[in-house]
């Protein structure tokens, strides 16, 4: 049979049927179209991620964990000479104004310089190391909202009253699309031990943030990260994460989606 012959059945075949054809090509673009835009969508994401992985991180290097790190770990010995490093500390606990309103608030304390990358704002305007002392703390707008209070109040948290002398506007390293259990109240190391907040059984999540030296190679960093491991006693407690991971658990979440 000629290729004519079959071109006139293949017409006259799909006369009759010409809305089905049409609706089946329309869903075999739609389909490719959509596949393409979430494609599209998520290597773009994924991208700037990657381009903002160290103003999110707050820092080239970040160390996780449930313990704290041991006190005598040395990180020029671990490869990271001429490093920076801040620990972090993050619990849930309540605070309660002087009239006895109390709030659900998520603690972070800092010790040391923060954020090594990406902005904090403030207000008033100044660093947060000039802000905090052992009997002051940083809190978030809403946190005044709900109890009442303003800037140069007193705040209560573990027991001890502490002076309000600013507030926190936004964070480098905090998503905003994450699950928050209340508003963000910041306070230093010395602040945090006038309290009994960190005892025994207390629920805290310890992270180190490290900035390396200017010049450093992406050879050079993973060797450091591998001579880290190894220097941390039971290595499987903590998790390092750097800058060139570009936020993994955050674009994993969005591959997902």
């Amino acid at each position: 049979m000629k290729p004519a012959v079959y071109l006139r059945m293949m017409l006259r075949e799909s006369r009759g049927a010409f809305g089905r054809l049409a609706f089946f090509v329309a869903c075999l673009a739609v389909g490719v179209a959509a596949v393409v835009a979430v494609a599209g969508l998520s290597s773009s994401l994924d991208d700037g991620l990657r381009g903002e992985a160290r103003q999110l991180l707050a820092a080239d290097l970040r160390i996780e964990g449930s313990r704290p790190l041991p006190p005598g770990l040395d990180l020029a010995r671990a490869g990271l000479v001429g490093a920076r490093r801040t620990d972090v500390l993050e619990m849930v606990t309540v605070v309660a104004s002087p009239t006895g309103k109390s709030q659900l608030v998520e603690l972070k304390v800092i010790d040391g310089d923060y954020p090594f990358y990406g902005k904090l704002e403030l207000q008033p305007a100044r660093p947060l190391r000039d802000l905090l002392d052992p009997e002051s703390a940083v809190v978030a707008p809403e946190l005044l909202s709900r109890l009442g209070l303003k800037v140069g109040d007193r705040l209560e948290i573990g027991g001890q009253s502490f002076h309000i002398a600013g507030q926190v506007l936004s964070e480098p390293d905090r998503i905003s699309i994450s699950i928050t259990l209340g508003p963000r109240v910041f306070l230093s190391a010395p602040g945090l031990a006038r309290t009994a907040l960190a005892g025994r059984g207390s629920r805290i999540d310890r992270k180190t943030l490290i900035q390396l030296p200017a010049g450093v190679t992406t050879s050079q960093l993973t060797a450091a990260v591998e001579k880290l491991r190894h220097a941390l006693p039971n290595p499987s407690f903590y998790r390092i994460e750097t800058y060139k991971e570009g936020q993994p658990a955050l674009r994993e979440n969005f591959r997902r989606v």
